[in-house]
């Protein structure tokens, strides 16, 4: 399949909450209790099948938790068993076969079973030890900063500077974080503002939009660093993926696709939900206890004979943009949004609030600006 009658799928699975840390923002409340049990690898098995049934030009997979590389079975037993189902669809490919760690259990012995599954791994890393250990922490309160720093230089050795993925929870932790991923030699990170998910809905007042301005302003400040930062190490580029998809998109350099991509989880008791950021949003929980085929993955998605076209109508019928919001695409693809009643996701509001200081500044200074994107021109 191709052009327009083509789709991709990208499968998030939530193998379990077990988890070795209890990070104070965790969205699907993960920890040691790990009080749900792990996925049953036959249900990984009969999704994917299923999702390739529908004749998908790509799936991608992603391996989450919890920490997945605390369970059991381990992962690189799903792994085999992702690679073995897909190889019976010699017309869909495999893009993507990862794990998101924090990087406390991956030692050298790990590290060489997973390059041997052929599992790319990605850990997690909040930025210095004084911003990660206030927030990814073990039961007891210990921080967990060394291991997964030591975790990523392990990485380094083989040849593999993995982006990062960190969570900020407070707007003055963007720049010194960012700053300690320059300092040390990381290339690239993605920097998430925490969403009002899970632990995190506690932490902060997300109906105050003055927050996430303040958000929005450090991220500005952060996109300068890392502007200076590669005119002066033109040759140890960093990018940090949220600011330079968004300059991408001012400076019109965004690639378009006429393939329609759709991020799906399928959680640890094996139900499929429309979207990962939807965990917990019951109009996006699309199966309950139903054991996966291709039959039952068409009439969770109300699919007919016109798969992509299904597929839209079902993403129109679920997602809406926030009111104003400048790039509903990204915005629906990696947040999932749902009708808030008129009002601003919190995610929004930063979003379109950083939009605007970045395109200021491409107009003010256009070749400072452009230093943050992905390409080297």
């Amino acid at each position: 399949m191709s052009g327009s009658h083509s789709f991709g799928a990208f499968l998030v699975f939530h193998l379990s909450t077990k988890c070795n840390l209890e990070c104070v923002y965790c969205n699907v409340d993960a920890g040691p209790g790990g009080f749900r049990p792990v996925l049953d690898p036959q249900i990984l098995e009969k999704w994917l099948q299923a999702f390739a049934s529908l004749g998908p030009a790509e799936i991608g997979i992603q391996l989450h938790g919890g920490e997945p590389l605390v369970v059991d079975p381990p992962v690189e037993i799903f792994a085999a068993i992702a690679r073995n189902t897909l190889a019976r669809f010699p017309g869909t490919k495999l893009t993507d076969l990862g794990v998101q760690s924090n990087g406390v259990a991956l030692d050298e012995s790990r590290a060489d079973s997973l390059a041997r599954a052929g599992v790319r791994i990605n850990i997690s890393i909040d930025g210095p030890a004084w911003i990660h250990d206030r927030q990814r922490v073990t039961v007891s309160g210990r921080g967990s900063h060394q291991e997964a720093v030591l975790a990523h230089h392990r990485l380094r050795a083989r040849g593999i500077n993995a982006p990062v993925i960190a969570v900020v929870s407070q707007p003055p932790d963007v720049s010194p974080a960012l700053q300690f991923f320059l300092d040390d030699g990381f290339r690239a990170a993605r920097m998430n503002p925490m969403r009002p998910e899970g632990r995190a809905a506690s932490l902060e007042k997300w109906d105050d939009e003055a927050f996430m301005r303040d958000m929005a302003l450090e991220y500005f400040r952060a996109a300068k660093l890392i502007s200076d930062h590669n005119t002066r190490c033109p040759d140890a580029r960093f990018v940090e993926d949220n600011l330079a998809n968004m300059m991408e998109s001012l400076v019109g350099n965004s690639k378009e696709s006429e393939m329609l991509h759709w991020t799906f989880l399928i959680d640890d008791r094996g139900d499929l939900w429309a979207h990962p950021g939807g965990y917990g949003v019951d109009p996006l929980h699309l199966t309950r206890g139903e054991v996966p085929n291709v039959d039952v993955l068409r009439r969770a998605l109300g699919l007919d004979t016109d798969v992509v076209l299904g597929l839209r109508q079902l993403r129109a019928r679920l997602f809406t943009a926030c009111a104003g919001c400048r790039t509903p695409d990204f915005c629906i693809s990696f947040h999932g949004l749902t009708n808030h009643a008129g009002s601003r996701h919190p995610v929004c509001v930063w979003r379109s609030e950083l939009m605007n200081h970045l395109d200021d500044w491409l107009r003010e200074d256009p070749e400072a600006a452009r230093r943050i994107t992905a390409s080297n021109e």
